[in-house]
């Protein structure tokens, strides 16, 4: 195992991690603690499926835009976070070294 060059290592990529950690906090949670908002918009697009006629689905389709930007800001801030932990792994172990 290598070890980090702590003289160029930057730990502020850390703490971007955590930005974009409490990013997903903010679009997973409410201010009551109770169930996520997102959980609450994945339903309301149900039950805007259940009943739409084929004529007019306008606000289907602008209620699942809506939750399709909610996932795509969720999967986003993941990508960022996955990328940053993996900058760490990949400058401790050697390439060909598996980690667990």
């Amino acid at each position: 195992m290598t070890k980090i060059d702590l003289e160029t290592f930057e730990t502020s990529e850390i703490l971007k991690a955590v930005d974009y950690l409490d990013r997903l906090r903010a679009l997973l949670a409410d201010s009551d603690f109770g169930e996520p908002s997102i959980r609450d918009d994945l339903l309301r697009l149900h039950k805007l499926a259940m009943n739409a006629n084929g004529e007019d689905a306008t606000e289907l389709a602008n209620h699942a835009f809506e939750v399709e930007c909610q996932i795509d800001d969720l999967s986003e801030a993941v990508d960022k976070i996955q990328s940053i932990l993996m900058k760490i792994t990949r400058s401790i172990y050697d390439d060909d070294e598996e980690i667990d």
